[in-house]
């Protein structure tokens, strides 16, 4: 009995409180409701001043005769300026009247210095400063764009507008327009009759600013010490008491509210239901801020509403029936009690054939005869019941080797370790699928025994076909992602090495222009190194990164070599088809490489090591007939060969990771080509489409953007240049000595002046001591990655805070860096992939310092 009473007082709080806090959570609801109207409210209020400020300006204030008198004023004499004042007063005194009648009190001028010109509301108040007064007015002044917002003044407080007043070019002073809270108010309670407002200030802000003689204007409020309100019933006006009788009642009782107080002390809006004389009000508070950010008043919204009230009455009958149900729910499971007890026995065997039906589930007799299954072990086999119960599971589907063998019973451990009382379990155990294929499971089988002592069990497995396969791609993965680590490591070196090579090979060509012979052979050593660089660049795809490093480039040019040396060797035959007209593309000729060699080897292996390849370079213009993008400018790059084409069910995934269709002999293939091919026209702002049949094999159709110059020019061929001559002092940072020597005697042939240095610490000591000396150096070539010293990416951010216009340029073997893409993000003017050629490098010191030249003149 001790446990159905529990489970009643238990039950019972668990939906008093669960009940309790879903009202508490519309209470909140409702003042959450009050606080945001009363937002809304205010702010559409505002944005309404704001719009009748702005056409204001624009019409009126920013016109040229109000600027001329502005402008003259603010270098004259003070007696010209009184002659000034009086005319713009005269001219815009019709405007002001119009003001005034709709509630806006203020229309004031200032001087750029922020000196008063002329308050329209007090004309004998002008020249003082307001520089530490309104902020307001000393940020126009200074960042010359409008201020919106409430600010405290010398004489009154209100919503500021102020705007800049520019003459001829020149910034002359600023005009602000000013809206009471009287006006507010109004506003408010025509939007929100129900409600009446009350706009209380900080005490402090008001009177740190107000001139002497207007501080009487204000009178202390009951609601929070040290706020007041503003009453001009003291200039003589016939006016209400802003007090209001609603808020003179109820104000004392906000006062003595721990969570008001709390909420005005921490700044923060709040919502109240107060009781008083048979009447229920919600109060809510909604704080204010100056244009500095400063909490400064409070604007308190006060209506009669029943709501809460409402609520609460409806929270009462809700908990009043639940003790009735609650309670009657209990007598009911006392009285069934007895019943279940006598069940349990009964569902004991129907508990262990339950336990873990989310897996596979079939139960044995002693014969070995399947008696029931689930629907799970319908869906893992493929069975129906019908074709399942009755037979013999060992017999029908359980093997014991992925090629299907079938175990005596003798040798089979799951029925003797079963039939023998003990619960067997494998990782890895094999079921044949009615479909005639294997599939691998995880088996747990645990003997059941019947009243008569016979034995039989409960089988429970799982297909691990796509576990199996999550932990072959997890090695795939993790091997490709060892595989990028040492080739990103190589090709970093390796780019090193060739710079150095292809550097002192072009060294060496100028050394010798006489002697053609030498010169043969030394463009026969260029050649090769600039193979080996494509070599050495296919390594980038496996390393991480991979962001695009782009230039303009010919593809009419491009191609015929890129494609000659990757089937060299092969029996195959290529042809090319350019438009007269070919646009240039904005590529990384690297990555490209790679993507052509992917597709290439495609069409070998599918032409079967003989055929033709045509390679095929058009526009795209807008407007063209294809199935993307057809608004902007690409060039379409098509590679058709004479193979046996794709199958049509494997055209939508050939892009996938890890789907190949090679898998036999020296063709098998890891599935990465093509998905590789997809990323890196993806990255390019392309795209790639495939048709494919048996008779005319496949043509793959790459879309690259076309450079583009003015917005609209299409670029047509790449500038074909020798290296740059030049002059200036260039400090050149490498941890690679024979790369310095290199890069130094390639720029001194060009004519600049060089040092070299080996780290970013040296680099730094040695560009400080130049700009010291009055010779600073022009232009500072950085490695990205040096060997345990400072990097580039570091050094860059040392020198500029050295000198904010240090020309840079960053070099690297790691192309696929983002600092190598985005050089201009991380501070260096210009980019230059290793490895380089003379010109190459002469080019990139040739723009940056054309561009030094033209942003930063020197004087003189």
């Amino acid at each position: 009995m001790w446990r159905i009473t529990t489970l009643v007082i238990l039950l019972y709080t668990v939906l008093f409180f669960g009940i309790y806090h879903t009202w508490k959570k519309r209470e909140q609801e409702v003042y959450l409701r009050h606080t945001s109207v009363l937002e809304t409210t205010y702010k559409t209020t505002i944005h309404l001043y704001k719009t009748y400020a702005e056409t204001l300006y624009d019409e009126v204030l920013n016109k040229r005769e109000v600027l001329e008198l502005v402008a003259e004023a603010y270098k004259a004499s003070p007696e010209r300026q009184a002659i000034l004042r009086g005319r713009l007063y005269r001219l815009l005194y019709p405007t002001y009247t119009h003001l005034a009648e709709n509630n806006i009190r203020q229309l004031h001028f200032h001087f750029p210095d922020n000196r008063s010109f002329l308050r329209f509301h007090r004309l004998e108040k002008c020249g003082d400063s307001l520089t530490d007064i309104r902020e307001s007015v000393r940020l126009v002044n200074t960042l010359h764009k409008s201020i919106f917002g409430f600010e405290n003044g010398r004489i009154f407080c209100g919503f500021r507008y102020v705007f800049p007043l520019q003459y001829k070019g020149n910034h002359v002073g600023s005009v602000e327009t000013s809206v009471p809270f009287k006006a507010i108010q109004k506003a408010m309670t025509d939007a929100a009759p129900m409600h009446k407002y009350l706009f209380i200030q900080k005490q402090d802000m008001v009177m740190a600013k107000a001139f002497p003689d207007e501080r009487e204007f204000y009178t202390p409020v009951s609601v929070y010490p040290g706020y007041v309100v503003e009453d001009l019933r003291i200039l003589g006006f016939d006016l209400e008491n802003p007090i209001f009788p609603l808020a003179r009642r109820l104000n004392p009782i906000l006062a003595k509210n721990k969570g008001v107080q709390n909420n005005i002390a921490d700044e923060k809006r709040f919502s109240i239901f107060i009781g008083d004389q048979n009447k229920n009000y919600i109060v809510a508070g909604l704080p204010l801020h100056n244009v500095k950010g400063e909490q400064v008043a409070y604007i308190l919204s006060y209506e009669e509403n029943y709501e809460i009230v409402t609520l609460w009455n409806t929270f009462r009958a809700i908990v009043f029936g639940l003790t009735v149900l609650v309670f009657a729910l209990g007598f009911f499971v006392w009285q069934r009690q007895q019943a279940v007890e006598q069940l349990k026995r009964n569902e004991a065997r129907l508990s262990a054939i339950a336990r873990y039906m989310g897996d596979a589930l079939y139960v044995n007799n002693a014969k070995g005869e399947i008696t029931f299954i689930n629907s799970a072990m319908e869906k893992q086999l493929g069975y129906s019941p019908g074709e399942l119960l009755g037979k013999n599971a060992h017999e029908l589907f359980h093997r014991h080797k992925e090629n299907g063998v079938i175990d005596t019973y003798g040798e089979c451990r799951l029925l003797n370790e079963n039939m023998a009382g003990r619960t067997f379990s494998d990782d890895k155990d094999y079921f044949l699928h009615r479909d005639g294929s294997i599939i691998p499971v995880e088996v747990k089988g645990t003997p059941l025994q019947s009243k008569g002592g016979k034995r039989g069990s409960v089988v429970i497995f799982r297909d691990i076909t796509d576990r199996l396969q999550a932990e072959d791609d997890r090695i795939k993965v993790t091997k490709l992602e060892a595989i990028g680590v040492l080739a990103g490591g190589i090709s970093h070196d390796f780019n090193n090495l060739l710079t150095a090579i292809m550097g002192n090979i072009e060294l060496a060509k100028m050394l010798t222009i006489d002697n053609s012979d030498v010169n043969e052979l030394l463009g026969e050593a260029k050649s090769a190194s600039q193979r080996a660089t494509i070599l050495a660049n296919q390594l980038r795809t496996f390393s991480k990164g991979g962001s695009p490093v782009t230039s303009a480039i010919d593809l009419a040019i491009f191609l015929p070599d890129i494609v000659s040396f990757i089937l060299s060797g092969r029996p195959i035959h290529s042809e090319f088809l350019f438009a007269n007209d070919l646009w240039t593309v904005q590529i990384d000729p690297e990555q490209i490489r790679q993507v052509i060699a992917n597709v290439l080897m495609n069409a070998v292996e599918s032409m079967g090591e003989k055929g033709t390849i045509t390679i095929s370079c058009y526009n795209h213009r807008p407007g063209s007939q294809t199935p993307s993008q057809s608004q902007k400018r690409y060039v379409c790059m098509e590679m058709q060969d004479t193979g046996t084409g794709i199958p049509e069910e494997h055209i939508d995934k050939i892009f996938d990771p890890y789907f190949s269709t090679k898998e036999k002999g020296s063709t098998k293939g890891s599935g990465l080509g093509l998905s590789i091919v997809h990323s890196i026209i993806k990255q390019h702002g392309g795209y790639i489409e495939v048709k494919s049949s048996a008779e005319k094999g496949t043509c793959f159709s790459i879309y690259l953007p076309a450079v583009t110059k003015g917005g609209s020019e299409i670029v047509v061929k790449e500038n074909e240049e020798k290296p740059k001559m030049g002059s200036g002092k260039i400090l050149i940072m490498d941890d690679e000595i024979a790369l310095l020597n290199m890069v130094s005697t390639m720029l001194n042939r060009l004519g600049y002046e060089t040092e070299q240095v080996k780290n970013g610490e040296q680099a730094i000591k040695r560009y400080s001591q130049a700009l010291d000396a009055g010779n600073p150096f022009d232009a500072v070539i950085l490695d990205l990655t040096i060997k345990d010293g400072m990097g580039g990416e570091k050094t860059i951010a040392e020198l500029q805070a050295i000198d904010p216009e240090v020309v840079t340029i960053v070099s690297s073997g790691y192309a696929d860096s983002p600092v190598m893409s985005d050089c201009q993000q991380y501070g260096f003017k210009d980019s230059v992939p290793k490895p380089f050629d003379v010109k190459t490098l002469s080019m990139s010191l040739h723009k940056v310092l054309v561009q030094k030249k033209t942003v930063t003149p020197k004087a003189g």
